[in-house]
């Protein structure tokens, strides 16, 4: 049953998500008081929640909720597959809501099913891309490839990842995919420097979308309220 502390702190989780995702898409900086209060209000409410409205009946969880995050959130962050606001953001998760019971899930631990949504949620920039090409390809008639000297499936593979910008202005923390060779060949770059995406883009250069994980985990969160986890749901599907 979802307790009224536990509707407050999804409220607060969510409103610092929104406004940490808010922060990094503009400037790619959150500050850390937007974890700092939402933890400091959160966590109490969560201690009163669990250990006197329920009773510590899922205290263990609790305690696994958290150790397993922290471990993770940094280990991950140690790792470099994702920043320190990344970390903070599910750490966050865990201290304020470590558990979750609704949907379809395999284990209840929020802040981790939060993460695997929003990365699966990650796998939706191809499915913007790939239409917008086609649209430029096929209806505008655009040629995104000119002088671009590569192999097709790699030209292929491209239509995914990213698209021919017009006005740099525009595509703010958009990465280059492009190099040029000694000969001074134009060729695709599938995996762009972290330093490259502050570096300023060229009209008609390929470029693809740095949308921050921050995001995604915002998105993934909001999954997981509505849907549940995405990933029981497609280990049943294949299961069952």
């Amino acid at each position: 049953m979802q307790t009224t502390p536990f509707l407050v702190n999804v409220i607060i989780v969510l409103l610092a998500l929104l406004y940490a995702s808010y922060l990094d898409l503009k400037k790619r900086e959150i500050d850390d008081w937007v974890w700092i209060a939402s933890v400091v209000i959160g966590f109490p409410i969560m201690l009163y929640d669990q250990l006197i409205i329920q009773e510590a009946h899922n205290i263990i969880l609790v305690i696994v909720s958290i150790a397993l995050t922290i471990v993770l959130g940094i280990g991950f962050y140690k790792a470099g597959f994702y920043g320190g606001a990344d970390a903070k953001a599910l750490i966050t998760i865990s201290l304020v809501l470590p558990l979750m019971h609704n949907g379809v899930r395999i284990h209840p631990f929020l802040p981790i099913s939060t993460l695997l949504n929003g990365l699966i949620s990650s796998l939706s920039i191809p499915l913007v891309m790939l239409p917008l090409n086609l649209y430029k390809l096929l209806i505008k008639k655009e040629n995104l490839f000119e002088n671009i000297d590569d192999h097709p499936v790699r030209k292929a593979i491209a239509l995914f990842l990213g698209t021919k910008i017009k006005n740099p202005d525009r595509h703010k923390f958009w990465g280059p995919m492009e190099i040029q060779t000694k000969d001074g060949r134009r060729k695709f770059n599938f995996s762009p420097s972290f330093e490259s995406f502050w570096a300023p883009l060229s009209s008609g250069e390929w470029a693809t979308p740095s949308i921050p994980l921050v995001v995604f985990i915002t998105a993934g969160f909001i999954i997981d309220l509505i849907l549940g986890d995405i990933f029981s749901h497609l280990v049943y599907l294949f299961t069952s």
